[in-house]
């Protein structure tokens, strides 16, 4: 299949089965709330905080294999291929071991760190073990699952991953509604399907790739000659600590200056805008292994084209779940799990900014990624810096909202403005002040749509009614669709990215052959 091809029905399979995983979700969560307790829910957020944080360990060798994998890949070079994964092999079974070990030693520390809570400190013992248990089984056998998307087959890590995540949430949705006790059943199933999610994987990679024979002893004999990968692999490690701080200090936070259930309320909605930018990965990771294709192609000029064409229709479609978030979380949230976890509008819109950053950042991710420029390893320590540092110091004067500014300030400075310059200035044909004045011009369009949508709102006379989800969702669909189609008008009226992109969609879905 084409690049184009590949890509379609990679997004085609992470959306439709993610989007079902998603929805089952949110009962999960509803009946856990229900039948276990809110301060149950936050221990086990606050326990997969802590254990995010241990795989730090691994940060930048999973980037860093993927990025090596592109040329071989292109070329059929199954030898290289092979001494690749095998160092990957080497590295994390020694990141499983120091995960491990470091569990061990943070385990020592529960009885101080879950003191202020009334639940069992067995539960959190079991929780942390339980969840350690199936983050090891990647390190240590679902490692080559990085070969498919490399490969341009992200589709059959999802069937398996996702399906078994839908899978497994509907019988612990069963264990919450018929068992007198649950939570260890619960647990249970974290562990069973875990085990299942591994033995799929493995079998997936022995059917396509039968020749494939990665092993750590030969990792270990191998590393030396590629040093470009242990190489990468450092510099990478220092860009995922900011995303780690990002998504697992606050919560942590929240925790120090409030309470366990003010951590659920904000889990909530993180459950919802992790959904929503979980939904837009799904939609546009598929892509990654065809940009590391494209980009090994060195085609310069053909790359930017593709660029301008993802970036703005990523940030059409970011506008427009943002919008859609802006309006409905709250009263979603109120019928969903009752008016007592809803957080107030300020608190909402600095989430809701966090999350736009956060989703159109995806393609200057994705072509970093696919150029192997990660050298600016100065960036994600000042993103650290600025985002803990602020959070700690306004989280203190302002609560939650200072934190939840701290996140949004740090996210502007590195995200928003040094990323795109860095890539534009090393790998890309066009100057990085056209990426600037493009950013600014969409996001007037946006400002623009929703001022047409306000407007049109007051002439229609449609009004928020939240009586129920049927109601919510028709609401939601007068607004987001309006807003939609006002938005995408303008974008396809001053965008080119745009206009080339929805081109290529036509001519896709008239079985023309695409590029």
């Amino acid at each position: 299949m084409s690049r184009v091809q590949n890509s379609i029905k990679n997004s085609k399979v992470g959306l439709v089965l993610y989007a079902f995983q998603l929805f089952v979700a949110f009962f999960s969560r509803k009946y856990f709330i229900d039948y276990l307790g809110s301060d149950l829910l936050g221990l086990n957020t606050i326990a997969v905080s802590l254990l995010n944080f241990l795989n730090l360990a691994e940060l930048g060798v999973g980037a860093a294999i993927a990025y090596s994998l592109y040329s071989p890949l292109l070329t059929q070079d199954r030898e290289k291929i092979q001494n690749i994964l095998s160092i990957q092999a080497y590295l994390y079974r020694n990141i499983g071991f120091v995960i491990l070990g470091t569990a061990c030693v943070l385990a020592f520390f529960f009885p101080y760190f879950f003191g202020k809570t009334n639940l069992p400190l067995s539960y959190a013992y079991l929780t942390f073990g339980v969840f350690l248990f199936s983050n090891l089984l990647g390190y240590f056998f679902n490692y080559k699952q990085i070969l498919f998307e490399a490969d341009q087959k992200l589709y059959k890590v999802n069937y398996i991953v996702q399906g078994g995540r839908i899978l497994k949430s509907l019988c612990q949705i069963g264990v919450l509604l018929y068992m007198p006790t649950p939570y260890i059943p619960w647990l249970g199933l974290e562990v069973l399907f875990a085990i299942l999610t591994s033995v799929g994987l493995q079998l997936a990679i022995q059917k396509d790739y039968p020749w494939l024979k990665a092993s750590p002893k030969q990792g270990r004999l191998l590393k030396n000659k590629y040093p470009d990968i242990i190489r990468k692999t450092k510099q990478i490690f220092f860009h995922k600590i900011g995303g780690i701080a990002l998504a697992q200090t606050t919560p942590l936070l929240i925790y120090a200056y409030a309470s366990l259930s003010l951590v659920t309320k904000y889990g909530n909605y993180t459950l919802i805008t992790l959904g929503i930018t979980s939904l837009i990965a799904n939609l546009f990771k598929g892509m990654d292994g065809s940009i590391g294709n494209l980009i090994a192609e060195n085609n310069p000029s053909k790359s930017q084209g593709v660029f301008w064409e993802l970036f703005s229709f990523r940030f059409w479609f970011a506008s427009v779940l943002c919008v859609g978030l802006f309006f409905l979380s709250n009263p979603f949230v109120s019928l969903w799990i009752g008016p007592s976890f809803i957080l107030d509008s300020g608190v909402l819109l600095l989430i809701v900014a966090s999350v736009f950053i956060q989703i159109t950042r995806g393609v200057v991710d994705s072509y970093i990624a696919a150029s192997g420029l990660f050298q600016d390893i100065l960036a994600p320590i000042l993103e650290v810096s600025i985002n803990v540092g602020l959070s700690i110091l306004l989280g203190y004067y302002y609560g939650l909202h200072g934190i939840l500014a701290g996140v949004l300030i740090s996210l502007i400075l590195i995200i928003g403005i040094w990323k795109p310059f860095f890539l534009f200035r090393s790998k890309m044909a066009d100057r990085a002040r056209w990426y600037f004045l493009k950013y600014g011009l969409f996001a007037l369009l946006c400002v623009g749509s929703i001022g047409i949508v306000y407007g049109l709102k007051q002439i229609l006379g449609i009004n928020e009614t939240t009586t129920s989800f049927w109601h919510l969702g028709l609401y939601g669909l007068k607004i987001v669709g309006l807003y939609s189609l006002c938005s995408f008008a303008l974008f396809y009226l001053f965008s080119e990215g745009m206009r080339d992109f929805s081109k290529r969609i036509y001519r896709i879905l008239l079985n023309k052959n695409p590029r």
